[in-house]
């Protein structure tokens, strides 16, 4: 397992290869439950509080959690969307991947969270921005005021197609890159360009800099599938330990936020901030 506090209060925690697969959809149940009552229990972490995302739900829409929505040991009940948000620190946001992005969102001041399941498709669909305007509306965070990390997810040095994707927003456009050997795509470089279209600062957007596909201890679809290998999921909870905050005021609001660069990332972690995916020539 790899915990990520990249927040003072927002607790991030993700399952490896060696924990095994987290999913139903990948394993028999009576395998796959116990494993996930385990990984919990290793944290001391109420089980019963967890919302499970159904991984690649119809709905792409982002839905407040209540605790009338636990279902991580009820794989019967199903949370029908790409994203979950809450306000109440109590409950704990789950989802599975394997090179899709996982994606939380924080508002320190309101005490909100959220997550989302952003592979390319999702995306394209605007989901990150789907998100923040969530946030906006439900608990009044501004989009400024949110921090935002990207977990391990699948990067342009391993993400190629031979066949371009249809019915594609425009904007994303630009971060595809053509060659003979097929389509290079840096999913990564869309998410944060639709995050910072939707308003959250550059400077407030965290990146794992994880890419599963690559040398890692991840699981990953596109390279297993490919492989033969049996495909399996990881495993990502989120969940907060909330500090008192005063909001910011008019003045502080306007005031730019500081440089997260010149703040030491903890032990566990890899650097605090990423370097933004590069951008492929444009398409012309």
């Amino acid at each position: 397992m790899r915990t990520f506090e990249l927040f003072p209060d927002l607790e991030i925690v993700v399952t490896e290869a060696k924990e095994a697969n987290m999913s139903i959809s990948w394993g028999p149940r009576e395998v796959v439950l116990p494993r996930r009552e385990k990984f919990f229990d290793a944290f001391g972490w109420e089980k019963e509080k967890a919302i499970l995302l159904h991984l690649h739900a119809a709905e792409y829409e982002v839905r407040e959690a209540m605790p009338e929505h636990a279902n991580l040991l009820d794989p019967d009940k199903h949370f029908e969307f790409q994203g979950a948000m809450t306000n109440d620190p109590t409950l704990i946001l789950t989802l599975l991947v394997a090179d899709c992005a996982p994606v939380a969102f924080y508002d320190p001041f309101r005490q909100a969270h959220a997550v989302i399941h952003s592979g390319f498709r999702e995306t394209d669909h605007d989901m990150p921005g789907k998100a923040v305007r969530a946030m906006a509306k439900t608990y009044v965070s501004p989009p400024e005021n949110l921090e935002v990390w990207i977990g391990p997810a699948i990067r342009s040095c391993c993400y190629r197609f031979t066949r371009m994707p249809e019915k594609l927003d425009p904007q994303c456009l630009n971060y595809f890159h053509h060659s003979p050997a097929g389509s290079e795509i840096a999913p990564v470089g869309m998410l944060r360009d639709r995050l910072v279209r939707a308003g959250v600062r550059q400077q407030n957007i965290m990146d794992a800099q994880i890419c599963p596909s690559g040398p890692s201890t991840f699981f990953s679809h596109f390279r297993d599938s490919r492989a033969g290998v049996h495909e399996v999921r990881f495993l990502v909870a989120v969940r907060q330990h909330p500090q008192v905050r005063e909001p910011p005021t008019a003045t502080t609001a306007q005031a730019p936020a500081p440089d997260r660069l010149s703040v030491a990332p903890p032990a566990r972690i890899g650097p605090l901030r990423s370097t933004p995916e590069p951008r492929p020539t444009p398409v012309t």
